[in-house]
């Protein structure tokens, strides 16, 4: 039996929504074999589609900005209409929508479910928990890639935002003209240090290390053709905050999408790295980029009723700052969707028992396989170690 245009959109509705072959074919009347293989021959076209357009995005010649596939259209014909508001004191930010300009310590008072706070629900609800009381923990790692974030996404706003420290301790000499053996330790350095600080007090003070950085990755970010299409254009939005009510569970939840670009859809990630080229695949396992770009967007889905494409900018941080951009596939985006849709599960059901409980204990204790002594086997009268 031929598929309705109507039964093909449900099918891409549900399968976006985490539902199995077994749900869908119930929901719909069909065999769940039926399901499946319509479900990848539709893959097929998506992908299809997505290659024809990043084609033409690393065409030679194109212009800088270029619309490229959405990639799959999961919710087909149910487009809705969520408010967009440019935000402002006063504004409701627990109303489901799409907010504009949300400083970031606005957006961090939201009381709802982030990316972020699903990592330790992996350890067990206790750490969820604790975590949560947590007061927010700060690196000079994560100072450097917010630095490089601002930067790849509005350098403009650099100058505003940062000043370099100069190198005082340079020019720094005794009145007789002498150089000092540690010229930081001076009262006079500390003074000036201070005094700049002082000045500087609206403003992130950053090391030349940290500008020189900048620089060539803005750089390279401005030399990629595929970085510039989804980080640039008339219609990309930077930094927007994204609030709805997780349909199955009814958590509110929030993200800050980097760039989105609602004319195509599509969302962009930029990460800083230390390696953007083929390793950078275990860097998308080892830090969830898989949940946070299904978590993501599948909010914008949620509010919406539109699939997105979702896509990752990596850049390196260290020269010649190699700079890798493309979507982010189906089968990662489907394993990111069960994780995140586990630690919803897992929260909804603490929160309704109250109770959060810590680790459970194991069967036993054992060393990974690869640690534990070999095992001799006598084969024909031969030891062989396995």
């Amino acid at each position: 039996m031929r598929w309705a245009t109507d039964e093909t959109d449900r099918l891409r509705e549900m399968t976006a929504a985490g539902h199995s072959y077994r749900q869908i074919a119930e929901r719909l009347g069909r065999s769940a074999g039926s399901v499946r293989t319509k479900f990848y021959r539709l893959r097929k076209v998506d992908a299809k589609q997505a290659e024809a357009g990043h084609a033409a995005i690393d065409a030679p010649g194109q212009p800088e900005t270029v619309t490229v596939s959405p990639g799959p259209t999961f919710y087909g014909n149910i487009k809705k209409d969520p408010p967009r508001v440019d935000w402002q004191p006063g504004v409701d930010l627990t109303q489901p929508g799409i907010y504009y300009d949300v400083p970031f310590e606005i957006y961090r008072e939201i009381a709802a479910v982030n990316n972020s706070s699903l990592t330790p629900m992996e350890k067990s609800p206790a750490h969820y928990r604790a975590e949560l009381a947590r007061p927010e923990r700060t690196s000079d790692t994560f100072a450097l890639g917010t630095f490089l974030h601002t930067a790849a996404l509005e350098p403009l706003a650099i100058a505003a935002r940062y000043v370099v420290m100069p190198d005082f301790a340079k020019d720094l000499r005794r009145d007789d003209g002498s150089e000092y053996a540690k010229p930081t330790a001076t009262t006079a350095y500390k003074e000036k240090v201070a005094e700049f600080e002082r000045v500087n007090a609206d403003k992130s003070i950053v090391s030349r290390d940290w500008y020189n950085r900048m620089i060539g990755v803005a750089g390279s970010i401005r030399n990629s053709t595929r970085a510039q299409a989804y980080l640039t254009g008339p219609t990309v939005r930077f930094e927007v905050t994204l609030v709805w009510n997780d349909p199955d569970t009814g958590l509110l939840c929030k993200c800050r999408v980097d760039a989105l670009d609602e004319s195509i859809p599509r969302l962009a990630d930029f990460k800083s790295t230390e390696d953007a080229g083929e390793d950078f695949v275990w860097s998308i396992a080892k830090w969830r980029y898989d949940r946070q770009l299904a978590f993501y967007g599948d909010g914008y889905t949620v509010l919406t009723g539109q699939a997105i494409e979702r896509c990752i900018v990596a850049a390196e941080k260290e020269s010649p700052y190699g700079v890798r951009s493309a979507p982010v596939l189906y089968d990662t985006i489907r394993t990111g969707r069960i994780k995140y849709r586990r630690a919803l599960d897992q929260i909804a059901e603490c929160t309704a028992a109250g109770t959060w409980p810590n680790y459970r204990d194991p069967d036993g204790w054992e060393m990974p396989e690869s640690r534990l002594a070999p095992v001799d086997l006598v084969v024909g009268g031969k030891t062989l170690s396995i």
